[in-house]
């Protein structure tokens, strides 16, 4: 919910950006503003997704050490 939020609003800065850009005599700086805005949006979501593996990962250590902790309480 929260990343299409982010999208959306990207791509509504971005938008408007190449829209006022088109409009200027010197259009770099509003090309330039807008590229940031897609390029911050990238790395949010690779932010994002390197915590979600790490979070999965340390899941998937701690149900194995609870398995060999139950396993091992019984023999």
């Amino acid at each position: 919910m929260k990343i299409g939020i982010y999208i959306m609003l990207t791509f509504f800065v971005f938008g408007t950006c190449y829209f006022v850009g088109v409009v200027l005599k010197n259009p770099e700086v509003a090309y330039g503003i807008g590229l940031i805005m897609i390029s911050l949006l990238f790395w949010n979501i690779v932010q994002r997704s390197k915590k979600a593996a790490k979070r999965k990962h340390r899941e998937r250590m701690f149900l194995q050490h609870m398995r060999m902790t139950h396993k091992n309480q019984w023999h």
